[in-house]
């Protein structure tokens, strides 16, 4: 990874990514098939599971606002941590759950994995982000993000191979055993960020004693913020009145509509649509962490410097180009596996793009003690662009047959999410919307 040798990288973030491929191998071994478990193991419809992946994640929404503010008062590694171990408790209760063929527990098991994700996920951003600034930030994004697809790569082929063999319940109690693992790997070697250290040595100072030793984590103290920063409500004014970001998580959050059919809908299409087995299924999933792995490097080498707005407009519009020639190739029957595999690898470039402003573009417009609300209000938002994307891809699958409309009504909405980022980017200074 040539642009890694050039940077001076902490190291910190090099094991964050080791940890997070361990995670993303766990995830993978079982989550990508969680759609095909209900619809093919418990008979779901299509619009009934669109419908209970909305209300499953409508959920965690607050969560990820709170989790963000969280992070901004009582640190990045601890939050993060905590909520890895909730994964792995939760993953083995949705084993246990499948292992006795109870669908409420598996569902309420789903609904708590959902919730500890969304708490944890601004204390990541936010973790990464204190390390590095500029450009170097958003090297730092990819270092984690080519962490987690090479786990997803390995897990989801892992999977397609394990499941038809163990069935789906013990392949996830496999998936919770590797996340112990992740938890485990990322305890020892992951240091506190720059901010962390902040915090407690200012709280050892409010409450005139070593935090370190009476008060580890400081995680429910009591008095004045030790940091001094802006309130609660103070941290929600400031956000809903920053125009230029609430427009770009609207924007992040329609593209969503049409990205965000990647995550079920994709793998629903190309089992019972195209005819894609699990083992070519997982095959081709895993292509798209193969791709990240090779290509996000090189990616974010080649748009260092240019506008993360613009990144994401080409990001999106490759996902559009991806979905409609799937929708073809069924719809005419012209090598349906060999397009299939074309397409995942032409949206994953896409997605490089696409990763590169929706991990850094947050980080850069927040105020210094705001990184984590930020980063938490952004994912809050995107989450209902990826819930409506789940609910209309359910409805279509239902209620359309024609392969090429049924892809052309889900890639409508990336048109004026693309809009809506060009009048964005106008508005934000050069030296924020850059990679």
């Amino acid at each position: 990874m040539p642009f890694l040798a050039k940077s001076q990288m902490d190291p910190n973030l090099r094991y964050l990514g080791i940890g997070a491929a361990v995670r993303a191998f766990g995830f993978s071994l079982v989550g990508p098939f969680l759609a095909l478990y209900l619809r093919n193991i418990w008979g779901i419809s299509y619009v009934e599971l669109g419908v209970l992946f909305f209300l499953l994640g409508i959920v965690p929404i607050p969560f990820s606002i709170g989790g963000g503010l969280l992070t901004d008062r009582v640190g990045r590694r601890q939050l993060f941590l905590l909520t890895l171990a909730g994964e792995a408790i939760f993953t083995g209760l949705l084993a246990w759950a499948m292992w006795v063929s109870i669908l409420w527990l598996g569902i309420t098991a789903a609904v708590f994995l959902s919730i500890v994700s969304a708490i944890g996920g601004p204390a990541l951003s936010a973790y990464v982000a204190d390390f590095a600034v500029g450009s170097e930030r958003t090297r730092g994004y990819t270092w984690w993000r080519v962490g987690v697809n090479a786990g997803f790569a390995a897990g989801v082929a892992s999977g397609g191979f394990l499941i038809p063999v163990l069935g789906f319940s013990l392949t996830a109690g496999t998936s919770a055993i590797v996340l112990i693992v992740g938890v485990l790997v990322l305890l020892f070697l992951l240091e506190p960020s720059p901010y962390d250290r902040k915090l407690t040595a200012s709280a050892s100072v409010v409450l005139g004693t070593d935090a370190k030793t009476t008060h580890p984590g400081l995680w429910f103290h009591r008095g004045p913020s030790p940091h001094k920063g802006p309130s609660l409500r103070e941290s929600l004014k400031v956000m809903t009145k920053d125009r230029s970001f609430m427009g770009f998580c609207f924007a992040t959050a329609l593209a969503l509509v049409t990205l965000g059919q990647w995550g079920t809908t994709l793998s629903l299409f190309a089992n019972n649509k195209m005819g894609i087995s699990y083992e070519l299924l997982g095959l081709g999933l895993s292509l798209n962490g193969i791709v990240v792995v090779l290509g996000q490097t090189a990616t974010t080498n080649a748009v260092i410097g240019r506008r993360l707005t613009t990144i994401a407009i080409g990001g999106t519009m490759l996902y559009v180009v991806s979905y409609l020639a799937m929708g073809a190739a069924t719809l005419f029957a012209f090598f349906p596996v060999i397009v299939f595999f074309v397409a995942v690898g032409v949206l994953t470039i896409g997605e490089n793009l696409s990763a590169i402003t929706s991990s850094t573009l947050p980080s850069n417009m927040a105020p210094p003690l705001e990184l984590g609300s930020y980063n938490g209000a952004f994912g809050a938002v995107a989450t209902v662009g990826g819930l409506v994307a789940v609910l209309a891809g359910g409805i279509a699958l239902q209620e359309i047959a024609n392969p090429l409309l049924f892809w052309g009504v889900l890639v409508l909405p990336a048109i004026p999410a693309a809009w809506l980022l060009h009048r964005v980017g106008r508005g934000i200074p050069p030296t924020v919307d850059r990679a």
